[in-house]
């Protein structure tokens, strides 16, 4: 064989190993099932795939990811679990912005912590809209990539910001157009009462982790703050911050139910509440205590329970806003019912 044979045959390999390569990394996302979300307080919205995780904020926004690792890899962007996108829809208000001041505001935000492209003139839901891509650098090879869209109707902002890591954002284009074509404008407060935004939904979502599962309410928030010697914290919160409950599991290091409930009748009262009732209760057919308390320095009320199992201490705490009491203790029962314990 020649050696403009040869040359011409390394050629064609290097190139096929190129186009091989690139067909390799291509993955184009399906649509799928879609379910939407509508915001409670300012009716924006927003259509996605139906298996996402939610994250919502009522009254602000909704953050929706790709899957549970996907919203953990977020939190943590240099960690090992699998890397995700999200979609993420909110208001704001314009502080007698322009939708061109509003964008260039929105740009100097993005540019504090990301590298930001030219804006581009776009439209959201008919409407006139600026897009931004920007790109995030995570370290030497990891980047996230995305982009916000800003549109201005009767005087609310409303936002959709996407995002995924290296090539994911490509992949999910389907997904993020399809997205982008039913957002739902948000609009200002006016039939809806704060009351009514208060109450917590009739309709369920299913919480399943690895030491329990818990149904609440829709338009509650779960969050999963970190805290020393816990092995889970989890928190739901509805429109009201005074009015959630929380999940700790940690090691029992061998107590038992009351000497728990007697180490934390102290710490109550230190930190400001009034103990006005002791009982006994059970939790997922586990011997629980109960001990119902006052806040001292404001109107909240609130509920401990207390159960041991496998060496696991559960502590629930319900709090809720003293004058809304007969609204939020019943869904709050029905929460602890619910709870079904792993270890």
């Amino acid at each position: 064989m020649t050696s403009r044979s040869l040359r011409l045959l390394f050629l064609f390999s290097a190139g096929m190993a190129l186009v091989l390569a690139s067909c390799a990394k291509k993955r184009v996302v399906q649509v799928g099932e879609l379910e939407s979300y509508q915001d409670p307080a300012y009716s924006f919205g927003i259509s996605y795939p139906k298996d996402w995780i939610k994250d919502p904020e009522v009254g602000k926004r909704i953050k929706i990811y790709s899957s549970f690792d996907a919203r953990d890899r977020f939190l943590d962007p240099t960690g090992s679990k699998p890397a995700g996108v999200y979609i993420e829809i909110g208001i704001d208000t314009t502080r007698g912005q322009t939708l061109d001041s509003y964008a260039k505001a929105a740009e100097k935000d993005l540019a504090d912590v990301s590298t930001v492209s030219a804006q581009e003139e776009t439209t959201l839901g008919g409407v006139q809209a600026v897009k931004i891509p920007f790109a995030t650098k995570i370290d030497s090879r990891n980047e996230l990539r995305g982009y916000r869209v800003v549109a201005l109707k009767d005087n609310v902002v409303t936002y959709v910001e996407v995002a995924g890591f290296n090539e994911l954002l490509d992949d999910y284009k389907a997904v993020f157009d399809t997205a982008l074509t039913t957002v739902r404008f948000g609009r200002l407060m006016t039939a809806k009462s704060k009351e009514d935004i208060s109450k917590p939904a009739e309709t369920i979502e299913i919480y399943k982790g690895k030491f329990f599962d818990i149904a609440y309410p829709t338009n509650f928030e779960p969050k999963f703050p970190q805290k020393p010697k816990t092995d889970v914290v989890m928190e739901l919160t509805g429109y009201r911050v005074d009015c959630k409950v929380e999940i700790e599991v940690s090691d029992a290091k061998n107590l038992t139910v009351d000497k728990v409930v007697a180490q934390n009748e102290t710490i109550f009262q230190k930190a400001g509440y009034k103990i006005k009732k002791k009982a006994l209760a059970t939790i997922d057919d586990n011997k629980a205590a109960l001990i119902d308390l006052t806040y001292t320095k404001g109107e909240v009320d609130s509920r401990a329970y207390f159960t041991v199992k496998g060496n696991k201490l559960y502590f629930i705490f319900l709090t809720w806003y003293r004058p809304q009491s007969t609204m939020y203790i019943p869904t709050f029962e029905k929460m602890v019912s619910s709870l079904k314990i792993k270890s």
